[in-house]
């Protein structure tokens, strides 16, 4: 029996991707409603995408169009974006997706995505970074190393939004404890 939920995403198809939590359960799971039933698709210390071990949930369900995408923790303490196809989970973004600052992605802590199927996730390798998948291409957003334009130095994102135009918003904490809203506008 289901007890709560932590988050939830609609596709177009009126799919729903839900993290759920079961009375008995210790650990939330993620599970579609296709319409007519749920369908567990991932749970803790169960469920493998390739031959990884999915050990933990980040709460990141999204949905663009038809796709459904989720950060999933694999074994290793690794996050990943995975999106969910028929025959299951298939890894999108992950420790050895190399970005555009010559990094690779890493503790991805945050994730939005558009109706487009682009995605928008923070990920770290050292280095905070805000990073646009646009097709196969990786567009850097910006990284906390380095000020804004107005000289900010940002210290977390409180939210992001991926807009179908390509434009990224972000509300983000300056190390001056100012919590300001930003706009990112694509280049091409």
């Amino acid at each position: 029996m289901v007890q709560s939920f932590d988050s939830f995403a609609f596709d177009d198809n009126s799919r729903v991707l839900a993290q759920l939590r079961f009375r008995g359960l210790a650990v939330p799971v993620l599970a579609i409603w296709d319409g007519s039933k749920w369908t567990i698709t991932a749970t803790p210390n169960e469920t493998r995408v390739g031959s990884q071990l999915v050990i933990g949930l980040p709460n990141l369900p999204r949905a663009a169009g038809t796709q459904l995408f989720a950060g999933l923790t694999m074994a290793g303490s690794v996050n990943v974006v995975a999106e969910w196809r028929d025959q299951g989970w298939v890894t999108i973004v992950n420790n050895a997706t190399v970005m555009p600052n010559g990094q690779v992605a890493n503790s991805i802590a945050a994730l939005d995505v558009n109706t487009r199927g682009d995605l928008l996730f923070q990920f770290a390798n050292v280095v905070n970074t805000m990073v646009v998948r646009r097709g196969a291409s990786f567009y850097q957003v910006h990284d906390f190393l380095r000020p804004t334009a107005e000289g900010d130095y940002l210290i977390r994102i409180n939210a992001m939004d991926l807009r179908d135009d390509g434009k990224v918003y972000f509300l983000a904490a300056t190390a001056e404890d100012e919590v300001v809203l930003y706009e990112a506008r694509p280049l091409n």
